[in-house]
């Protein structure tokens, strides 16, 4: 928390791009076009003013040594006030949890302190010398971007492999080729924050896990765990769709097929 003064101060220009680069219905190029967050930026939205911040958060495990098994774990915030082309820059970057071990973090035990963080940013702001003046900075959890391995146990529900393994829908999948798919013919609900944290309530009360929702995850009272969690779209997308088009593409194992381009 200490580093958000800091920043607030040195890049408060900066921290107003939200404010004058107002982006019209239609246009999609930015976090700010989200059905989730236009409401907030919008005139007596929470992030209308111009010292309210809006918080990305990001964690993942990181191997540290080829010949051994411990793993590193660092908890991320980004500003998304911040305009696209510093908003990543480590330097702007803060690092706000750590865990290294030889097994995954217990969750609760990485991120309830973050948790607790973000409620007193949310609910009490920090005072923070701006060109203006003394301001009170508060700041709200916009979303949290995870890879599929980490986020299964950070909402609490199964991983993609197993029955209703999707966060966005009730799809329990089917079994095919020692492996679960997800086949769009079925029909499923649509997940929401409510159905959410209602299975949650329900699997802590019966013990069994409900719509593959194990119980309440740490995060549930400073994020919307449905729309607040996108789909992991690096390894869904761009090494799994694209990746498999390309090998179609262009491996020479299918140079007679339609579709070979190589």
């Amino acid at each position: 928390m200490q580093s958000v003064p800091l920043l607030a101060t040195d890049h408060w220009e900066a921290l107003q791009y939200p404010l004058s680069n107002r982006i019209h219905d239609g246009e999609l190029h930015d976090i700010w076009n989200g059905d989730g967050v236009k409401p907030l930026a919008r005139k007596d939205g929470f992030l209308s003013r111009c010292n309210n911040l809006g918080l990305l958060l990001s964690t993942d495990g990181v191997p540290l040594f080829k010949s051994a098994a411990g793993s590193l774990w660092p908890v991320y915030l980004t500003i998304a006030n911040l305009p696209p082309s510093i908003r990543a820059n480590s330097a702007n970057t803060l690092l706000c949890s750590l865990w290294f071990g030889y097994l995954k973090p217990p969750i609760n035990t990485l991120l309830a302190p973050v948790v607790e963080m973000l409620e007193y940013l949310f609910t009490n702001g920090i005072r923070v010398l701006t060109p203006g003046g003394m301001k009170t900075i508060r700041a709200i959890l916009l979303t949290g971007i995870f890879d599929l391995i980490a986020k299964a146990p950070i909402l609490n529900m199964k991983q993609f492999n197993g029955a209703y393994g999707c966060s966005t829908c009730t799809h329990p999948g089917t079994r095919q080729c020692n492996t679960r798919v997800y086949l769009p013919a079925v029909e499923c609900t649509p997940r929401t924050d409510e159905t959410f944290l209602d299975a949650a309530e329900e699997a802590e009360r019966t013990g069994e896990p409900k719509n593959g929702v194990k119980g309440k995850s740490v995060l549930s009272t400073c994020l919307d765990l449905v729309d607040g969690v996108p789909v992991d779209y690096i390894h869904a997308v761009l090494e799994g769709v694209v990746s498999w088009l390309l090998h179609a593409w262009f491996q020479s194992e299918n140079h007679r097929e339609p579709f070979y381009l190589g």
